[in-house]
């Protein structure tokens, strides 16, 4: 890692995914911003099959909460979930959209079979992992999962970790439904206070991808992200590339550490909004129950928040008092207050 900027050496890294570029990750690079000190609990599988450039990044607090497991086959989904978040910027391989912050995986799957259409988690292992995110200081917390039915036994937790500052990143589900699943929906309930975003996913020509769950009532706090064969390892025989909407909640994640660590007084609420005010319309204009708020925008969200600052830092400017001597009227103009800096 240099100074944050991207240069030849690393060209090739960026290139290789292109969700970096469709989200305007590189004006967020351009600023220094890696994520780097930010926190971002993954949910899921945990870590296994992760590659080395992924691994570095991978909190030592990171946790098992099964304990000892019987079935012992691969299950990699939150691995690569964490290497579309994280994977380090190191010229080789691929590389995460925060490619400095630090993972806590918290591996809460059953120990049983997974189906064909993944691994299964439940309410009460989720809560638990929830409150250990929020005890070992996670700023975000990604839940890459999608489910039919609400899950009364994780929605304490989840009000406890929102009342604490956190953001919930959740995935919408590939149902190819009106409505985003479960966990995802509780974004449109009022009793986690917009702290909860649902991420749907899109392909690379911008639009939102057939399998992926839209907005519905989670229009307000919902986002599009790049889902669709987005690139998750690289080897010797060359990369692996997944889709679906669980990969997209690593570029809204990713996308509030980077806000985080180049403006440090914004808090989880506020990067939040930012993503979500400035998000790129996707659908008929405004808000609508296909892409809620739109495609994640991270160069127009970096934009906003620089101006944002700038405006603070000049209304902080220190203005001149009474002067002594003559005054303005006697012929001597009144002092200015210099630029902010």
């Amino acid at each position: 890692m240099q100074d944050g900027r991207l240069d030849l050496d690393y060209d090739a890294e960026f290139r290789r995914n292109w969700g970096l570029k469709a989200t305007g990750a590189a004006a967020a690079y351009a600023m220094g911003a890696t994520g780097r000190g930010i926190k971002v609990a993954i949910i899921d599988t945990g870590m296994e099959g992760a590659s080395e450039d992924v691994l570095r990044n991978v909190s030592p607090n990171s946790i098992d909460l099964i304990g000892e497991r019987s079935w012992t086959s691969e299950r990699p989904h939150g691995a690569h979930i964490a290497a579309a978040l994280a994977a380090a910027r190191d010229g080789n391989g691929l590389m995460g959209v925060a490619p400095e912050v630090t993972v806590l995986s918290v591996r809460a799957d059953m120990d049983r079979p997974c189906r064909f259409s993944g691994c299964i988690l439940s309410g009460v292992d989720i809560a638990e992992g929830i409150d250990y995110a929020v005890e070992r200081g996670a700023r975000v917390i990604i839940l890459s999962l999608a489910g039919p039915k609400r899950l009364p036994s994780l929605e304490p937790a989840l009000q406890r970790a929102t009342k604490a500052g956190e953001v919930v990143v959740v995935a919408a589900g590939n149902n190819g439904k009106t409505q985003a699943g479960w966990p995802a929906r509780y974004a449109s309930d009022p009793a986690f206070g917009g702290m909860v975003v649902a991420v749907g996913a899109s392909a690379r020509n911008g639009q939102i991808a057939k399998y992926s769950n839209r907005a519905g009532k989670a229009r307000n706090n919902y986002l599009v992200a790049p889902g669709d064969r987005i690139v998750v390892s690289c080897g010797d025989l060359g990369c692996e590339r997944a889709s679906g909407t669980s990969y997209a909640t690593a570029y809204v994640a990713g996308a509030v550490a980077l806000l985080l660590d180049a403006f440090p007084h914004l808090d989880g609420r506020e990067a939040l909004q930012l993503l979500l005010n400035t998000a790129r319309d996707g659908g008929r204009g405004g808000v609508d129950g296909v892409y809620g708020r739109g495609h994640v925008d991270i160069a127009h969200a970096f934009a906003a928040a620089r101006a944002t600052t700038e405006s603070l830092l000049a209304t902080a400017e220190p203005q001149p008092g009474p002067q002594p001597g003559p005054q303005p009227g006697a012929g001597l103009q009144p002092p200015e207050a210099g630029p902010a800096s």
